[in-house]
């Protein structure tokens, strides 16, 4: 109740206060001084105000614009930078292949498109023809550990020859997918151009059958539909297509037969 009776008497106070300050006439009225007080008050507040809201409107205004801007900027980078990259994809045609008649050779990945021309270019020499070459490349990889791994076990999908054969030379060593992938490859950077590496099921001496790698290719030199088979080193290189039984395994590589 005190604080009350205090907070009155305070505006009583501050009322006489005003009230004393008399008036004055404008336009032939008397207009007490307080209230013109009052209004010019009034008006401050409600210039204030107004000048603020103006004031938050722009600053929200000028935000938005740059950050249209920015957002324009990084739209374009990203466009330019996509647009980059596919002239270069574009442009991009493989390694120089001085065995074939486009002058390049390519993998579908630069990286292993590296791996193969320095694996080629090691074994052969210019005073060999492309098959005498492309064999002793082949020989080459034959002679590698032979290795198996959980990650070697299973090829699968269109691109498993590029990931098979990227892991024989990343390892040194591989199995019997390893080695076909890679002889795919290095068949196709010495002109044969149809080499095709295929899981297959083989039926083996024992009379069993097993999981196996071949590789289906025309014989250049001949014209006859051969395969090859690394794990027999030398006497797997261009063997007769019907040399021995298998079936062709089914890993979404996209071709399903012996033919190119």
């Amino acid at each position: 109740m005190r604080i009350v009776a205090g907070v009155i008497v305070g505006l009583r106070a501050f009322v006489s206060f005003f009230k004393g300050l008399g008036s004055v006439v404008i336009k032939g009225r008397r207009v007490p001084v307080w209230s013109l007080i009052v209004g010019a008050i009034a008006v401050v507040v409600a210039v204030a105000l107004i000048s603020s809201a103006a004031s938050s409107a722009h600053a929200q205004r000028v935000l938005a614009e740059q950050q249209a801007a920015s957002e324009a900027a990084a739209s374009t980078e990203a466009q330019a930078a996509s647009e980059a990259a596919a002239s270069a994809a574009a442009a991009y045609q493989g390694v120089e292949d001085p065995w074939v008649s486009s002058g390049y050779f390519t993998t579908g990945d630069a990286e292993l498109d590296q791996m193969v021309k320095d694996l080629c270019d090691a074994n052969s020499s210019a005073d060999k023809d492309f098959s005498d070459n492309a064999y002793n490349t082949y020989l080459q990889i034959t002679w590698m550990d032979y290795v198996e791994r959980d990650s070697n076990q299973n090829p699968e999908g269109a691109d498993w020859a590029v990931t098979y054969a990227k892991q024989l030379v990343t390892e040194n060593s591989g199995n019997c997918y390893n080695f076909t992938a890679m002889t795919q490859w290095i068949l196709r950077y010495f002109g044969y151009t149809d080499a095709f590496a295929q899981p297959c099921i083989v039926h083996l001496q024992s009379g069993n059958w097993g999981d196996h790698g071949l590789v289906f290719v025309t014989n250049v030199k001949t014209g006859e539909r051969c395969f090859c088979d690394d794990a027999l080193s030398s006497k797997g290189w261009m063997l007769a297509i019907d040399t021995y039984e298998y079936t062709i395994k089914d890993v979404g590589q996209g071709n399903l037969t012996t033919e190119p």
